[in-house]
């Protein structure tokens, strides 16, 4: 009997030769595929791989890029008059413990504006 791999593996290659004969040169979606055979869509181009190293199968559809996000918003003035603050305070050799004393406000407050000056952990901090 075969393995339950093998079983989706023939039904695959059954679905994609059919396909081919009723769609010659229409590429086939990966994504489809997963959802009709109810498996991964890792899967399904792993059985691909398999089946065309043997077989003449339709090429694969190209992935749909995904949308491009919107560029990141800029900082409001007061968040960099803050991040020039703490920069300052960082040159004269203090903590985020102390920038937080001297500004007055939370430490992780202080550390999100490190982090967003790309200020590498170690030096966030005195401990080691």
């Amino acid at each position: 009997m075969a393995s339950n791999s093998q079983a989706t593996k023939q039904r695959i290659f059954t679905f994609l030769k059919e396909f081919q004969a009723a769609h010659p040169n229409q590429p086939v979606s990966l994504s489809e595929l997963a959802q009709t055979f109810h498996v991964s869509r890792e899967r399904i181009r792993q059985h691909y791989r398999q089946l065309a190293v043997d077989h003449n199968l339709p090429p694969i559809r190209e992935r749909k890029k995904p949308r491009r996000e919107a560029p990141p918003k800029q900082p409001s003035p007061k968040s960099r008059a803050f991040e020039a603050e703490v920069r300052m305070y960082l040159a004269h050799g203090m903590n985020s413990t102390e920038i937080a004393r001297m500004t007055g406000r939370g430490k992780n407050t202080v550390l999100s504006a490190l982090h967003r000056l790309g200020v590498p952990l170690s030096k966030r901090s005195r401990r080691i």
